[in-house]
């Protein structure tokens, strides 16, 4: 296996275990079914890994599928709600990121992708989709109702980035600069006022929190 695909499989596995941390403990109530089908995916990603079945892999598409499915269960009586449709786009990205993987890992060419290339879109599924939304939207948490707002819709301005981003990079070049302009400005600004908004009260979450804005700030 090359070096390069050993070094991304690393990061998704990384991803793998903070992603699923975030959604038992924020999305899911700490759900024991999604805690044994998280356990059954992992060995399901590490039997596939070792014996190169990388069918296997299907497992965590299975794992991602079940989690969004689980979340609307829990909530079936508030669907139409926006922190509830807000709170789920996370959740649909780790099952974009899960596709991403299993094409990648099976040489499925998926829109041309090669393996490598697949790996890459699993990791910004994962990374800026799944965890860097799903931080977005339990930000807005701390928020009174109308900025609660504007964090919820920003979800949604994600979501659309992304598709711009993934139809421009072999199709319109430019919708895809607006995708990656849109992500680039709005995750500073809406990590830096959840930071200034913490200053006063200078706990454990402003240190945090100033901290993963500086990370951002220095990637960008």
């Amino acid at each position: 296996m090359p070096l390069e695909i050993q070094y991304l499989s690393f990061l998704l596995a990384v991803a793998f275990i903070i992603g699923p941390a975030m959604t038992y403990r924020y999305f899911l109530n700490s759900s024991r079914a999604y805690f044994y089908g998280y356990v059954l995916a992992v060995i399901g990603l590490v039997v596939g890994y070792v014996s190169s079945h990388f069918e296997l892999y299907i497992a965590w598409n299975l794992l991602c599928a079940f989690s969004l499915a689980l979340y609307f269960k829990q909530r079936m009586s508030k669907l139409v709600e926006l922190p509830i449709l807000a709170q789920a786009v996370p959740l649909l990205f780790s099952n974009v990121a899960a596709v991403w993987l299993f094409a990648g890992s099976n040489d499925l060419y998926l829109l041309g992708y090669n393996t490598e290339w697949s790996y890459y879109a699993a990791l910004h599924g994962n990374f800026l989709g799944w965890q860097l939304v799903g931080v977005v939207v339990l930000m807005a948490r701390a928020f009174s109702d109308k900025i609660a707002m504007i964090y919820y819709l920003s979800a949604f301005v994600f979501l659309i980035c992304f598709l711009l981003i993934a139809f421009g990079i072999d199709g319109v070049p430019y919708i895809k600069r607006v995708g990656v302009i849109g992500i680039s400005t709005i995750s500073p600004l809406l990590m830096g006022y959840y930071v200034f908004s913490h200053w006063q009260n200078r706990g454990l979450s402003f240190y945090l929190s100033s901290l993963g804005l500086l990370v951002l700030l220095v990637t960008l």
